[in-house]
């Protein structure tokens, strides 16, 4: 399991986060813990742009239906830091 709050870089991790999303990947399966889930949509993403302190971990920015910013992280590399650092094994 891969704690959202701590992989993203969050400070102060609020409560235990209530759902969690399923993230297959060719080492294996894992669980990505989340605070909320928006949706499903289609979106276009466009690349993340670079140089940004504390923003490697995120891949690209799409605009919503609703007009607001998403940001989408890399999980290929949020996964492999947390193998790497020992923080999880397969689900």
């Amino acid at each position: 399991m891969i704690h959202g709050d701590q992989a993203l870089g969050r400070t102060s991790p609020g409560p235990l986060a209530p759902f969690g999303v399923v993230v297959r990947e060719s080492s294996g399966r894992y669980v990505l813990t989340v605070d909320r889930l928006v949706g499903r949509a289609e979106v276009v993403v466009k690349p993340a742009p670079r140089g940004i302190e504390g923003t490697d971990h995120i891949a690209g920015v799409t605009v919503l239906a609703e007009g607001h910013v998403a940001l989408v992280p890399d999980l290929a590399l949020i996964l492999r830091r947390a193998v790497a650092a020992g923080e999880l094994g397969p689900a």
